[in-house]
């Protein structure tokens, strides 16, 4: 259970960092073109590269949380009821942490909970789990 706590810790802070990093470090002009992109791409490829894969880690990070609330939901009680607690709050937690992330960077936040909705759904694989009644970590 500790473990359990521990990971999904990590994950929270590793989705909420890389999200918040991310949002940071994309240019942010209002008037957005291509020669903007051209230019970050051009005179610093390193920090647009550094936004894009903590953007990647961001959404993959909270696309767990996604997974776990579809387990929540689709799935029978497997007879741990402590685990599935743990795991809802989390998924409480992680909503909660996106929220306040989209009061700051609204278009990140957004871009990051949809990709992470769509990855989580596609990547849950909720038929082979109902065919072995278990609930995996």
């Amino acid at each position: 259970m500790l473990k359990d706590v521990s990971i999904r810790s990590g994950l929270l802070l590793a989705g909420y960092g890389g999200l918040l990093a991310a949002a940071v470090s994309f240019p942010h002009s209002h008037p957005w073109s291509v020669s903007l992109v051209l230019g970050q791409l051009i005179f610093s490829p390193i920090k647009l590269l550094v936004a894009a894969f903590m953007f990647s880690i961001g959404f993959l990070a909270y696309s767990l949380f996604v997974q776990d609330l579809c387990k929540i939901l689709f799935l029978e009680k497997n007879g741990r009821p402590a685990e599935s607690h743990v795991r809802l709050a989390f998924v409480l937690v992680a909503g909660l942490s996106l929220i306040h992330l989209f009061f700051h960077h609204w278009i990140v936040a957004l871009l990051g909970g949809v990709f992470a909705l769509f990855y989580g759904i596609m990547d849950v694989d909720l038929p082979t789990i109902w065919r072995n009644r278990r609930i995996p970590l």
